[in-house]
């Protein structure tokens, strides 16, 4: 029994959990882009199902601007669910870095658009504005049928006032 407090000290360490912190290198915006194989701005559209052990998930993207890489008009990035992930808003616009489709925390993403003149880029490509409604998303099918339920109403509203004037 002399020997519990050394032990439970011991034990301690395994019992306790583990507190991981992400720890990035601050990137100038040059680097940000020279340390990425993709540089583009766009808004993020939701995510998608995360990959067979969980390790990663991918947000979606309709993108605005291409400032590196090849990038398509709606594009997918790779996110580690780890401490260093990266966390995107649906429905809202982000300048995202990556690398090999990944990216994450200490990559250089920032939310809104980039000067293109402060990173030492510019725009290669600009796809069309995008899209109000997206009906690959099932809020937006929503919206849509809520529009056009509202427009056949007042349709049949506008008819029964006339036919009722008559």
């Amino acid at each position: 029994m002399r020997y519990a407090p050394a032990l439970a000290v011991a034990l301690l360490p395994l019992i306790s959990g583990v507190a991981w912190a992400c720890s990035c290198v601050h990137l100038s915006p040059q680097d940000a882009v020279a340390n990425a194989d993709a540089v583009f701005t766009g808004v993020a559209r939701g995510r998608l199902a995360p990959e067979r052990f969980g390790f990663e998930e991918r947000v979606e993207f309709s993108v605005e601007t291409v400032y590196k890489g090849e990038v398509p008009g709606r594009w997918s990035v790779g996110i580690d669910a780890t401490t260093c992930a990266y966390v995107f808003t649906e429905g809202v616009r982000y300048t995202v870095f990556a690398s090999a489709a990944r990216t994450n925390l200490c990559m250089g993403n920032v939310q809104g658009a980039i000067d293109p003149g402060s990173y030492g880029v510019r725009s290669i490509t600009v796809y069309p504005s995008v899209q109000l409604i997206d009906l690959n998303r099932e809020a937006d099918r929503v919206v849509l049928a809520a529009f056009v339920l509202v427009g056949i109403g007042a349709v049949v509203a506008i008819r029964l006032r006339r036919a009722r004037s008559v």
